[in-house]
């Protein structure tokens, strides 16, 4: 392998590894510590109660809800009547926030016809993620380096160097 091959491969995965070590720490902790206080938001459209009553579904209310680690749901209940959530009352016209267990796959509630709404938990991101976030940064960053190093050494070719000193 030549000495230019090494370099190349020595900046480009040098890079990568370097994008590698921010993505991780990014998944890590900066996301964790931006969601903490995450509140999801579900509004409770007027008419929800008499479409599910006729055992239709709700409209613009989704079958599976996506809470932050924190596990807690704002409820604005713009209805006519009081919806229940997860066994808490949310009177008409008003808001309440709940909070699921951990184990939790659903919640029990009166705006869906089954009488569940789905959910799901947004938690760190997965290592598909920070592969994709290491290549993203890295190789543009390893290519680059690459490239500069590549051209010093050109510069600092033969001839190119100080002229020596004879005493």
């Amino acid at each position: 392998m030549s000495e230019i091959q090494k370099t190349w491969i020595f900046c480009v995965g040098g890079g990568w590894l370097a994008g590698f070590l921010l993505a991780l720490l990014w998944a890590l902790f900066i996301v964790p510590i931006a969601k903490q206080n995450e509140v999801a938001d579900l509004t409770i459209p007027e008419g929800t109660a008499a479409t599910v009553n006729a055992g239709q579904p709700a409209k613009f209310i989704p079958a599976q809800l996506l809470l932050g680690p924190n596990r807690k749901l704002r409820v604005k209940n713009e209805d006519v009547v009081d919806h229940q959530i997860a066994g808490q009352t949310v009177p008409a016209g008003r808001s309440a926030t709940i909070t699921s267990s951990a184990d939790a796959q659903s919640l029990t509630c009166t705006i869906h016809p089954s009488g569940y709404i789905g959910v799901g938990f947004d938690g760190t991101p997965g290592p598909l993620s920070v592969l994709f976030m290491a290549t993203v940064v890295g190789l543009p960053v390893g290519l680059a380096v690459g490239g500069i190093v590549h051209i010093a050494k050109k510069l600092d070719g033969p001839g190119n160097g100080p002229t020596p000193v004879t005493i």
